[in-house]
């Protein structure tokens, strides 16, 4: 499967649920192995919701419906990748993006 692909199955999902074995309570989404991954880029960035969910499948925020729209969960997830959280929240690829 190429990243294209992947990257169109992520996009047109109507949620991408990510289970981070490694997170409890008592630790930061940021300091999970997932972002270790080669493929967690395209996981981050290409589905227009996402939900984080705990070591005991508990919520890992609150938030409703979508922890792209979690100003604290973006804020957390840009200070661990680096990329900006307009484009965690909202990322259209082109080529100013690459």
């Amino acid at each position: 499967m190429t990243i294209e692909s992947m990257f169109s199955r992520y996009r047109q999902s109507a949620l991408t649920m990510v289970y981070l074995s490694d997170v409890s309570y008592a630790t930061l989404l940021s300091s999970s192995q997932w972002f270790k991954h080669g493929w967690t880029l395209l996981e981050l960035l290409a589905p227009n919701n996402i939900m984080f969910f705990r070591c005991d499948w508990s919520l890992y925020a609150d938030s409703p419906s979508n922890h792209k729209n979690d100003t604290t969960i973006v804020r957390e997830l840009e200070q661990a990748t680096g990329i900006a959280s307009c484009h965690l929240a909202n990322f259209h690829p082109g080529v100013e993006d690459a």
